[in-house]
């Protein structure tokens, strides 16, 4: 092809986006990019630019690759159409394959990505000349009927078709090599799934030891129970004594269930939480493996090699975030969390992250308000400035990160309550600062709320969710605020920002405290 191909990418995540858009590029394919995450984008880039290849993930929130598929080989079935996703497993990837996809390839493989790309690339050439070609050799059918004196380049033509087909044989050998390359890997996955089945087999065998010794302490039962029976002259003692003791074991049962129940929800959260922990960990080391192995390539250009570099340091960026909260959440669960009291002034800390966070929140379409409420001279106050600063830039950071669309506001007020001081017997007047921020996000389910803070607790807390991060910054802020001596809640009335076009009362809105001590 003399120009540029055009490659419609139907892909929600810009990260998935960028790497993919740099391994095309890294391949020196001169190409026209057009990123769509939704149906209507897809369907406006087809209709309106010349495509030549479409690339689509599986499955995105608003639309799903099957319909992506369907639509393109009923509407346009010349065009080349490759799956590139992480979720897709290979019975449904032959299935599309049959269903008209021209290849498919997985996230964690991208190294086949350009040679998927150059095989489709060139089977629609190819298909655009058989086409030329079925053309050519009807209009040269019509020029035999009436000359008949051209059979030597007839047969030039056919002999041409025949080297077109020998060539896609050779084309069809490599995807047979494909296909038992696959087969291995499922081979693969058959091992590892014997291996769980033996762990399985092994949890099976605890629970029978369990189950033995529960049988021997019902025999020690009965025999306390034989025992009693024996002591005939001091029943009424003994009957109050069994009373006492069933009631205390009931307790106990109940309390044994309770932290029985409690240790398999932890045992639960833990899991799901290093599962989530490997999979933040893992994203951005890929990031950084893979571009810093790009750098080697010896033809890269000034542009290309500054923005792997800009990859690899927010990869960096992003691993140091999550190692800084791992580090918080160690020190806070081990107590060698400390506290380091200075003068601060709020209202300096609070512009200086509005300062921060604007731009951030701007480059998201949102709009972000402060809103002080004390005057400067009445906002410095003795507290530790690095924790104040950690909360409001955890909650700050989610409400950004789970706000698409609307505004958020972050500020505080002065608070006066009185409370019953139980050593001096009367009520006294205290002050605390109580610091807020809403957002019109997704806001949080209730069923959440009550746990929300809680270690190894997250609002999603599967890998298949939309947002990155770790859940740490809500249970590490709560720690944060309990030091300090305050509190932290979630408002649960729907949210109504001062500004902005976004009253339909979601949202999330969380508050916390700290003694105003001046």
């Amino acid at each position: 092809m003399n120009d540029k191909i055009g490659i419609l990418h139907l892909e929600d995540s810009i990260n998935d986006s960028e790497i993919i858009n740099a391994i095309i590029e890294s391949a020196k394919i001169e190409y026209n990019y057009f990123l769509a995450d939704c149906e209507k984008d897809f369907l406006n880039f087809l209709e309106t630019e010349n495509i030549h290849l479409i690339l689509s993930d599986y499955s995105l929130p608003d639309y799903d690759g099957n319909e992506a598929l369907r639509v393109a080989r009923e509407k346009y079935p010349h065009i080349p159409f490759i799956f590139v996703s992480g979720k897709i497993d290979d019975g449904t990837a032959i299935e599309k394959l049959l269903n008209g996809a021209t290849d498919y390839v997985f996230k964690n493989n991208l190294e086949r990505l350009v040679p998927a790309i150059k095989r489709a690339l060139n089977d629609y050439e190819l298909e655009i000349k058989r086409k030329q070609v079925e053309i050519s050799l009807q209009e040269k059918k019509e020029i035999i009927k009436a000359q008949s004196g051209k059979y030597i380049e007839i047969n030039k033509e056919l002999d041409f078709q025949n080297e077109e087909k020998e060539k896609r044989a050779a084309e069809l050998i490599i995807a047979n090599n494909e296909l038992l390359f696959q087969n291995e890997e499922k081979e693969k996955r058959a091992a590892e799934l014997n291996i769980a089945n033996k762990e399985l087999a092994f949890q099976n065998r605890e629970k029978e030891k369990r189950a033995d010794e529960l049988i021997i302490a019902n025999k020690e039962l009965l025999f306390q129970n034989e025992e009693k029976e024996n002591r005939a002259a001091e029943l009424i003692i003994a009957n109050k004594e069994l009373a006492y003791q069933n009631v205390e074991k009931e307790k106990r049962a109940d309390e044994l269930s309770i932290a029985r129940d409690k240790a398999e929800e932890s045992d639960r959260l833990k899991s799901a939480f290093l599962a989530n922990m490997s999979h933040e960990i893992r994203t951005p080391m890929n990031g950084i493996l893979g571009f810093a192995e790009m750098l080697k390539e010896p033809e890269l250009t000034g542009e290309l090699q500054q923005e792997y570099i800009g990859i690899i340091q927010k990869s960096g960026a992003r691993m140091m975030n999550i190692i800084s909260d791992i580090m918080s959440i160690s020190k806070i669960e081990s107590g060698h969390m400390g506290i380091s009291l200075s003068e601060v002034n709020i209202n300096e800390q609070m512009t200086e992250l509005y300062t921060f966070f604007k731009p951030e929140a701007e480059q998201k379409g949102l709009e972000i308000c402060l809103k002080n409420n004390m005057e400067s001279k009445e906002t410095i106050v003795k507290t530790d400035r690095d924790k104040v600063y950690a909360i409001l830039t955890n909650l700050i950071k989610n409400a950004i990160k789970f706000t698409d669309k609307g505004s958020i506001e972050f500020g505080y007020i002065c608070r006066d309550k009185a409370c019953d001081d139980r050593d001096k017997a009367c009520l006294v007047s205290t002050t605390t600062i109580e610091f807020y921020v809403k957002d019109t996000g997704i806001g949080i389910d209730p069923e959440k709320i009550e746990t929300i803070f809680e270690r190894f607790r997250q609002g999603n807390e599967t890998l298949n969710k939309k947002y990155e991060g770790a859940g740490l910054g809500l249970s590490i802020s709560k720690a944060f605020v309990e030091m300090l001596g305050g509190k932290i809640w979630i408002k649960r009335d729907p949210v109504h920002l001062d500004f902005g076009n976004n009253r339909d009362g979601t949202g999330t809105t969380i508050c916390f405290t700290i003694p105003y001590n001046c």
